[in-house]
């Protein structure tokens, strides 16, 4: 299985073992949903691709991660069938950029 936690690096103030918040591993849920969504193909590789990372990342457990993927394939839908695509990424850096935070790019 391929790993993709080496991509990822954050502050070390976080105390889990990827060195992830969950925002950010929810916004990595989220990146590979929409990325998976947005061709119209969904193959299966990438469904396993997303359900290894729930081996692969410092889930918290409390929440479900199958409950995560579900809710983040719903806002992968709705980003690519509304064409808000480019809000939808803008939303998805936040984790990472906090001042951009909750800001609609204007039309």
């Amino acid at each position: 299985m391929i790993s993709y936690k080496h991509w990822f690096s954050s502050k070390p103030a976080h105390s889990h073992k990827d060195g992830l918040s969950q925002a950010e591993r929810e916004a990595i849920v989220d990146l590979l949903n929409f990325v998976t969504y947005v061709d119209h193909d969904i193959s299966a590789a990438e469904e396993q691709l997303i359900d290894g990372l729930e081996n692969q990342l410092d889930w918290d457990h409390d929440q479900s991660f199958d409950y995560y993927v579900d809710k983040s394939i719903a806002k992968a839908r709705e980003a690519t069938d509304e064409k808000d695509q480019a809000f939808f990424l803008e939303q998805l850096a936040q984790p990472w950029n906090p001042r951009r935070a909750g800001r609609r790019p204007s039309r």
